[in-house]
């Protein structure tokens, strides 16, 4: 390792689902992204309409919970999880829903801070499949003004063979949603 290279030491780890005390917990729960905020880990799953809220220090398991959203429309489960801290709102990433045949787009779903549904924003970029689309979301601000950044899973967001030729993976997309 080069001399500005820091070895991250691993502190604690348990699985998402023995951290969870309530009943009906999914055998199979595929996290796909993670967001912290206020002392609590809030998990989102590929496969699952709800958010995992885990206290942080992984232990103290009486307030960690299965929040489930309000909105139903979607089947889909989420692929990512991000906070606008001014609005105090959740945005909820969905990779790819087919918004006519054969053409699909990623949902942003937006949350107040207790999870109650507020709207679903289509984003205006086209992917060839259900499984190639947004893989991770980040809320950010800049000059003043908050924005959603969304990356693509398949290089320069192409799904199949062109996705996986390699050289083109990066944060692609500055969705122009300014939020404020």
């Amino acid at each position: 390792m080069g001399k500005n290279t820091q070895l991250l030491e691993l502190v604690a780890e348990n699985k998402v689902g023995n951290l969870l005390t309530v009943e009906n917990v999914p055998e199979r729960l595929e996290a796909s992204g993670v967001f912290f905020l206020e002392g609590f880990f809030y998990v989102v799953f590929d496969n699952l309409r709800q958010i995992a809220k885990i206290k942080n220090n992984l232990a103290d398991l009486q307030d960690n919970c299965l929040v489930s959203v309000k909105q139903k429309q979607l089947k889909d489960g989420f692929e990512d999880i991000t906070y606008n801290y001014q609005q105090q709102k959740f945005y909820l990433l969905v990779e790819a829903s087919e918004v006519k045949k054969g053409i699909y787009q990623a949902q942003i779903e937006e949350y107040d801070r207790h999870f109650n549904f507020l709207e679903t924003n289509g984003v205006d970029f086209t992917f060839e499949s259900k499984n190639k689309g947004f893989e991770g979301l980040d809320c950010i601000e800049k000059n003043g003004k908050e924005y959603l950044l969304a990356m693509c899973e398949g290089n320069k967001c192409q799904g199949g063979k062109k996705g996986r030729k390699s050289g083109g993976g990066r944060w692609n997309i500055c969705i122009s949603l300014a939020i404020n």
